[in-house]
């Protein structure tokens, strides 16, 4: 019975740290597949001004080829833009791209990105060229060969000139399809250093450059460039190094960065876990096995006496730990093979067995052999320096240095119970305050309708009158993106500055207020007629703040021409909670940047929402029935923001009562170690008059010192170590005596619950036999 336990719980912990140790191996493996990944580095830039400092992994369009050039230990660069959906039109049907970029033209040999069909230097060579990713050719041309065909984009024919395989996984530049740089290099507007784009920039330095020998050249390449004019106004502009398997884990330290990143924090604390349950397996195993040896002590002296060797005795416990160990192995093997499927789908992740097979083998002969020594020395530390004849008595597990090691084993389990328990509190918080916190808008019944860039804005306007006419509509507006996933930035220079800034821009209309609830506390609204407005803006509090304005309307704004403040909304994120709230230009004139309406914003108030949105789309259909009808609840687009703390709310939580589970395996052991060692007291006592709950009492009380003395060693380490993750988000909850109470709470009643059992039936047992024999 004692082999079976010991066998379920270690197969658990095994299985456990295995899927684990797979998913933080995939987290780091990210873009190390690269052949010459070592000497890849992205650009990473710091803008300093006298309101603050801001890094972005984004940098100005001539960043790279101006490092090329004039900075020596550079073989190559290659800029690409950040993944942005598309719909592009094959034929009169519209297809919709999820991951659409720009790269320059030696974006395939310069990553080695594999491509299927087409030549990697010359793919990417014209402006109207585009490749499609395997998936997405299959997606868009089924069967037939798509080379030569032509796709519309953003009113653009571009010619299919190659497929490429579809990308790895594990990296940060996934892609659906490519698209010549070309294509934007056609117009030089907003190229130049204080321009409007910005683009990840990746550099190959030559073999033996270290990157910071490059580094070094950047204060004088700087100040020639840009900071010469820049520190006039008290503004500088620094760059730095990253090598490329370094940008999927963020440090938190880069502000504007891939969407698709992971906190290196959140890993950590996965890694963290992995440690602890095998950990946890290790002890228990420890603790159940050398309960199960020590009930063999006799046969090991009868072995003795009969001129066994102490040295064949330990390798005898070696091999029966190694066989035992190996088996659980096995089985732990078997059950995550089993599982795996459900994991991956529960915890969105991506796991493999499969693809890390070397990996696993490794794994597991590391854990089996070295758990077989540890296991094995310390069950027959003891049982071997005991005599022979002292053997054969019963003195079975009396020994008090063996109490001091349970005692310690003990509060080590509940420490990392505590431990855990707080962890997923504070994670579960977090998650619930990103979703629930106040994001100066309301969000609540909001429906989005996602139009197409071919549309006219007339056309849309149009559609919007008329939701106006449906009775559970209280307000419809128009907008460039959808508010809360964060907006495009444009380049403006502000009235009483003399550099342009990066300044997040949304396009809009005059009913925009009314419908998100955003208030505005100073100048006027646009008025409906949008000709009269047309180089009218509204901005946030916050760019107010940065600029230094007293009074803000009548301010201008410089881009391709003046702009006019003519009011100022409340602040509210247009980001991700990730963010702090940053300065906004607010338009009412698309056309002005070359953009247009893209989201249909309606606010209703209904009961029947099903019947809402079929009336929704029968208007859709009505004005545009070629054209699918896409449909999303706003607060469920902005939860998706937080999907991947979610996941790893998930993985926390799941594996955090898989460790607990663990421990009261090991708990549940341990406690038929130390009832069995009493076993005799309490009979004497039970003599002596005691009664069944004074004996529940002596041996509960033991555990409940050893849980305060683990939530004691747990409370703080678990306050640093969730301080330190929650410093990775700009809006975050507290962290709360009573999260610490309840989890010390929680892990007194699972240990009383779990020891109760077995007290009361050491407290109920006929003193008789415990005495029998003395």
């Amino acid at each position: 019975m004692n082999s079976i336990i010991n066998i379920l719980g270690f197969s658990i912990g095994i299985a456990a740290c295995l899927f684990l140790f797979l998913f933080v191996k995939y987290e780091f493996s990210f873009d190390k597949f690269f052949p010459n990944h070592n000497r890849i580095y992205r650009v990473v830039s710091t803008t300093k001004t006298n309101r603050g400092v801001s890094s972005s992994a984004f940098v100005y369009y001539p960043v790279a080829p101006d490092m090329k050039s004039e900075i020596p230990g550079i073989d190559a660069y290659c800029r690409v833009t950040m993944e942005n959906p598309a719909k592009v039109y094959s034929g009169n049907a519209l297809y919709s791209i999820n991951n659409l970029r720009f790269a320059d033209d030696n974006f395939f040999p310069f990553f080695h990105f594999k491509l299927l069909t087409g030549n990697p230097t010359t793919v990417l060579n014209n402006a109207d060229k585009i490749v499609l990713s395997e998936h997405t050719a299959k997606q868009l041309f089924g069967n037939s060969n798509p080379i030569g065909k032509t796709l519309k984009y953003n009113h653009k024919l571009l010619t299919v000139n190659g497929i490429a395989a579809n990308p790895p996984r594990n990296t940060h530049l996934t892609f659906d399809a490519i698209i010549s740089l070309k294509y934007i290099g056609q117009s030089d507007d907003y190229k130049g250093w204080d321009g409007g784009w910005t683009m990840l920039s990746y550099l190959e330095l030559s073999k033996g450059t270290s990157p910071q020998q490059i580094e070094k050249a950047f204060p004088d390449f700087l100040q020639k460039k840009i900071n010469d004019k820049w520190n006039r106004s008290g503004w500088s502009y620094s760059a730095s190094l990253q090598n490329i398997e370094n940008v999927h884990l963020s440090d938190g330290s880069i502000q504007y960065d891939c969407s698709s990143n992971r906190s290196k924090s959140s890993i950590y604390i996965i890694g963290s876990i992995t440690l602890l349950i095998l950990l946890l397996a290790i002890v228990n195993y420890i603790i159940l096995y050398t309960a199960q040896r020590l009930a063999k002590k006799k046969d090991l002296g009868l072995l003795k006496i009969f001129g066994a060797e102490k040295y064949a005795l330990i390798f005898q416990t070696f091999i029966e730990v190694l066989i035992l160990t190996a088996t659980a192995s096995l089985v732990g093997i078997i059950l995550l093979q089993v599982f795996l499927p459900f994991l991956n789908t529960y915890l969105q992740t991506t796991v493999s067995m499969q693809e890390s097979v070397l990996s696993i083998i490794v794994f597991l002969l590391i854990i089996i052999s070295l758990l077989s020594l540890v296991v094995s020395f310390f069950s027959s530390r003891k049982v071997i320096k005991t005599k022979s004849i002292e053997a054969l008595k019963d003195t079975t597990m009396a020994a008090v240095s063996g109490k001091m090691r349970n005692r310690l084993l003990v509060s080590f389990q509940f420490a990392v119970v505590i431990l855990l328990l707080v962890s997923v509190f504070v994670v579960a918080r977090q998650n619930s305050f990103l979703l629930n916190h106040e994001l100066g808008f309301d969000k609540d019944n909001v429906l989005s309708v996602y139009s197409d860039d071919e549309f006219m804005n007339n056309e849309l306007d149009g559609f919007k009158q008329d939701l106006l006419q449906l009775a559970s509509v209280r307000a419809a507006s128009l907008s460039s993106q959808t508010v809360g996933n964060g907006l495009t930035a444009n380049g403006y220079k502000l009235e009483g500055e003399q550099q342009r800034t990066i300044i997040n821009a949304l396009y809009t209309d005059a009913d925009f207020f009314k419908c998100f609830d955003v208030h505005i506390i100073r100048g006027r609204n646009f008025r409906g007629n949008k000709s009269l407005d047309k180089n009218a803006v509204l901005v946030n509090q916050q760019l107010v703040k940065r600029a230094g304005w007293k009074n803000p309307i009548g301010k201008e704004i410089d881009r391709d021409g003046k702009l006019n403040v003519i009011g100022v909304v409340n602040n509210f994120n247009f980001k991700p909670l990730t963010s702090n709230i940053q300065p906004l230009i607010i338009m009412a004139n698309p056309s002005w940047d070359g953009w247009g309406y893209q989201v249909v914003n309606i606010r209703f108030q209904t009961a029947d929402i099903q019947s809402l949105v079929h009336q929704i789309k029968k208007l859709w259909k009505n004005r545009f029935p070629e054209t699918p009808f896409q449909i999303s609840f706003l607060d469920d687009a902005l939860a998706s923001n937080y999907q991947s703390y979610q996941a790893q709310q998930k993985i926390i939580g799941f594996f955090s009562l898989l460790a607990m589970f663990i421990a009261l395996i090991g708990l549940f052991g341990l406690t038929v170690f130390t009832t069995r060692q009493r076993t005799k007291e309490i009979g004497i006592r039970k003599v002596n008059g005691a009664k069944v709950s004074e004996v529940m009492t002596l041996l509960n009380m033991g555990f409940i010192k050893w849980v305060g003395i683990a939530f004691a060693i747990a409370a703080p380490v678990a306050w640093f170590a969730m301080n330190k993750w929650l410093e990775n988000f700009a809006y975050r909850t507290s962290l709360s005596w009573w999260i610490f109470a309840l989890a010390g709470i929680l892990a007194l009643v699972i240990a009383l619950l779990t020891v109760s059992w077995q007290s009361w039936k050491a407290a109920t047992k006929n003193p008789v036999e415990a005495l029998r024999y003395e």
